[in-house]
Order: C-alpha cells, then sequence, then structure tokens
C-alpha cells in the first residue's frame, strides 16, 4: 500500500492550505479550466502503522484514492482531522466536494475520522440548503461514516466478517428511482446482477433491517 501521510501542526497547515488553494487557482488561470478540487478527508493510522514502525504519524491518505480522483480529472487536495469548525468551513469554501474513503478507524475518538466528518457532512448540508450543489462520496467506512454522520454521533455498523470476496449486487426493487442507477445501461446493470464484480473485504455493515429500524432512510 502507498500512503501519503499527513503530520502538519498549527500555522503550518493554514500556510500549506493557503499554498494549495493557490496553486489551485494559478493551474486554472494557467490552463483556463474550471477542473473540480475535491478534498478526501484523512484517517487515524491503525491499519498502517506496521509499514512505518519507527515513525509517529498521525494519519494518513491511501495515494490510490487520490489517483483514482486525478484519472477522473479532479484536482485533490488533503483535509486533515483534528482540526476546528472554522478549517472545515474553509474546506468547504475552496472544494466542489469531498470524499470519504475507506479504512479502518473508530468513529468515537476525539479530533477523529468520525469527528472531521461530521463537521464536514453538516457544513456540506447546510451549504446544498443555500442552493450550492455540494455532494459527498463515501466509499466502505466512508459510507459508513455518513450515516454516523447523518445520524449525528450514532455509529449504526453491526458486524459481518467479509474478506477479499467479489459478490452480485442484490437490488431492491426501486433502484432505478435512484440517482445513482437511473441512467446506468442495462447491460451493466445486468452484469451486476449476475456476475461476481462488487469487490468486498469488511469487518463492519450497515444492512437493510438496520436502516428499516431507524426509519429515516426508507
Amino acid at each position: 500500500m502507498v500512503v501519503i501521510t499527513t503530520q502538519c501542526q498549527g500555522s503550518r497547515q493554514r500556510i500549506m492550505f493557503k499554498c494549495l488553494v493557490i496553486t489551485y487557482f494559478l493551474y486554472c488561470f494557467v490552463n483556463g479550466s474550471e477542473t473540480p478540487v475535491i478534498g478526501i478527508l484523512s484517517q487515524e493510522t491503525y491499519i498502517v502503522s506496521h509499514l512505518f514502525p519507527n515513525e509517529k504519524y498521525n494519519s494518513f491518505i491511501a495515494a490510490s484514492y487520490v489517483k483514482y480522483l486525478e484519472s477522473a480529472g479532479a484536482r485533490v487536495i488533503p483535509i486533515w482531522i483534528g482540526q476546528n469548525e472554522k478549517y472545515y468551513k474553509r474546506i468547504i469554501n475552496y472544494t466542489n466536494g469531498i470524499l470519504f474513503p475507506g479504512g479502518g478507524v473508530y468513529f468515537n475518538e476525539t479530533g477523529g475520522y468520525g469527528q472531521a466528518a461530521r463537521y464536514l457532512y453538516k457544513l456540506a448540508v447546510e451549504a446544498n440548503d443555500r442552493g450550492k450543489y455540494y455532494p459527498i462520496w463515501g466509499s466502505c467506512l466512508g459510507m459508513e461514516v455518513l450515516f454516523y454522520a447523518a445520524l449525528k454521533g450514532t455509529d449504526i455498523r453491526v458486524g459481518c466478517l467479509l474478506r477479499n470476496i467479489a459478490i452480485p449486487l442484490n437490488f431492491t426493487e426501486d433502484f432505478a428511482d435512484s440517482r445513482l442507477f437511473a441512467d446506468a445501461p442495462k447491460i451493466l446493470i445486468s452484469s451486476l446482477r449476475r456476475e461476481n464484480l462488487t469487490y468486498n473485504s469488511h469487518k463492519y455493515c450497515v444492512n437493510e433491517k438496520v436502516l428499516r429500524n431507524k426509519g429515516n432512510f426508507d
């Protein structure tokens, strides 16, 4: 695994953030581009600390997420955990969307991934309510933390050990009404239904029963 580590503190963080923003606007000016800027939320180093036994890093972003967004034409900036709401407001103001990546962390830690996600989710909802389209995409752990943030700090994950396996998708009856699949080609839907195309590696998950019990996600 290739990782990007983040270990800045205090004023150095503010300087680096400003440099990233300035670099982006210079890039757009030179290239006449309106390339979207997407923030990726960092997370604690629990699952990668063994790769750096002699180093002390407080957060990381897997480089694969950066390359994933760049391959689609986006510019990427890191979002550090452990910051105050003012910092996350600047993130929302200077970006066009956020990706909550997968990984392995606890949601209830002060200054951690879960707390940062709650800040960002709240600010993103407020931005959308004001008429600014501001999307957040959550992958794996990132999808789970979206529920955590939407429920204001309630973790509804359940155990469902599933490691290194690809399986078909089990669509609900009204899946075609969703924004994600409404315009999807029929051949893609057919393949997703019948073939082992979706990779899964989970220790926890959010299942339909839990969502129904919450009554907020019908």
